[in-house]
């Protein structure tokens, strides 16, 4: 009886201690106790979606890329979604997503981005590639034709491994990158079978 009272008065101390810490919960490697800040970024998105492309006689239209990333904006800005700020997020549909048009978004974002920020780049329309160090996501002005010598001047083509360099750049410096792209590739873009065999 005396070595039983002794162990409840223990467990009763064990667990007075237990309840008296403050609640915690684990995120990453860093312990965060309740009711404390956390220190979190601003986050951005740019998103794009180009179903009409100004070359429609070289390039079939797509039915949902446009709608696709209509969806996806109202995911970001809704406060059931993401929550992200709507004076945040910059939008580029159909003719309005020219080359020139997305680096200036994409560098106006990058510009304002700091550590721990969060940056979304959504991307849904045509892509192509016809070796592995030549892939594109095709802005609404790609050029037009099948012959891949259209893509030497690099208008309207938003190289994929510049966009990666920058990527890169911008998560040195602690900026979380969520690249998302629906890009498809067909016999009819420059690319043909030699650019879809490309993983």
């Amino acid at each position: 009886m005396y070595k039983s009272s002794i162990l409840l008065t223990v467990l009763f101390l064990f667990c007075h201690i237990l309840v008296a810490q403050p609640p915690a919960t684990e995120r990453g490697n860093v312990l965060v106790e309740k009711n404390k800040t956390i220190k979190t970024g601003t986050t951005y998105a740019l998103i794009t979606g180009i179903s009409k492309y100004q070359a429609n006689d070289s390039y079939q239209n797509l039915q949902y890329a446009d709608v696709d990333a209509k969806a996806f904006y109202n995911y970001i800005v809704s406060p059931a979604g993401a929550k992200v700020n709507a004076q945040n997020v910059d939008t580029l549909f159909n003719e309005n997503a020219s080359f020139m048009e997305f680096w200036r978004k994409f560098n106006r974002i990058k510009e304002k981005l700091q550590k721990d920020d969060v940056f979304y780049i959504y991307f849904s329309g045509h892509g192509d590639a016809y070796m592995a160090e030549e892939a594109y996501l095709l802005a609404y002005d790609a050029p037009a034709g099948n012959d891949r010598n259209n893509y030497s001047t690099g208008v309207g083509l938003i190289d994929i491994h510049k966009l990666k360099v920058r990527i890169q750049q911008m998560t040195s410096n602690g900026v979380k990158v969520i690249l998302i792209t629906d890009a498809c590739r067909t016999n009819e873009l420059p690319g043909k079978n030699e650019g879809q065999s490309i993983s």
